[in-house]
């Protein structure tokens, strides 16, 4: 069975992934192309932009080479990526993965490091897992007004096990979708805050343990400007 499921932002440097990753599940996360040019409008019987097809287009020709993107019924932007990263947990915990790994497009997993926590997870240890820990006051844009800050993982890599997945995207679902009244559009924030809700909710009932826990589990990338990441800043 497959013990980690890797999920990227936005696609990117697939290629080193892969070589890396033979064997599991690697997924690249990309919602529908979006040049956010124009008005919004509610008119029936519009069309995608140029851009918007050209992109769409050779999405379909990698999808087709490769079969391991993952699409997102939403648009790419960079306000969704709360979303986009419930959607990574929610596919990871429902395709058997014992460990979700959410890593930006500018990183490397470290496979050893990522077997080691593997091996140290239980199924019934919540564990979220990141390269460094905020104490999450260091910017008050990063909470809203009224809501006591939390750690929480930098958002270049961090790992949801399997339990800690579980919790977010079926016994607490509405919580963590609907983040309105207590979150931001800065998924790693909201990712904290994830575990935070779910340590209140089930610690101490026996079903669970949890663990925040800082872990090398990523490097940067040497050539991060190809991939999707490349056609993504050409917005």
């Amino acid at each position: 069975s497959e013990e980690i499921s890797v999920a990227t932002q936005e696609g990117g440097e697939q290629s080193g992934v892969r070589r890396k990753a033979a064997g599991w599940a690697v997924k690249f996360l990309i919602g529908m192309p979006y040049d956010n040019k124009g008005p919004a409008s509610n008119a029936q019987g519009q069309i995608a932009s140029d851009w918007e097809v050209e992109m769409t287009n050779e999405l379909m020709a990698e999808q087709k080479e490769f079969g391991d993107i993952l699409p997102l019924a939403q648009r790419e932007t960079y306000r969704d990526l709360g979303e986009k990263t419930f959607q990574m947990l929610d596919h990871g915990y429902h395709i058997g993965a014992q460990n979700i790994l959410k890593i930006d497009v500018d990183m490397c997993p470290m496979i050893e490091k990522l077997k080691e926590l593997a091996s140290e997870t239980d199924k019934n240890n919540a564990r979220y897992t990141g390269n460094y820990v905020f104490n999450g006051d260091e910017y008050k844009s990063m909470y809203r007004e009224g809501q006591p800050p939390v750690p929480y993982m930098s958002g270049v890599a961090y790992v949801f096990s399997r339990a800690l997945a579980k919790i977010v995207t079926v016994d607490m679902r509405d919580k963590a979708v609907w983040w309105a009244s207590w979150g931001t559009l800065s998924e790693d924030t909201n990712a904290g805050r994830w575990y935070q809700y779910a340590k209140e909710a089930y610690e101490g009932k026996g079903e669970y343990t949890f663990t925040r826990k800082t872990k090398s589990i990523a490097r940067n990338l040497e050539n991060p400007d190809k991939g999707h990441l490349r056609l993504l800043r050409r917005q």
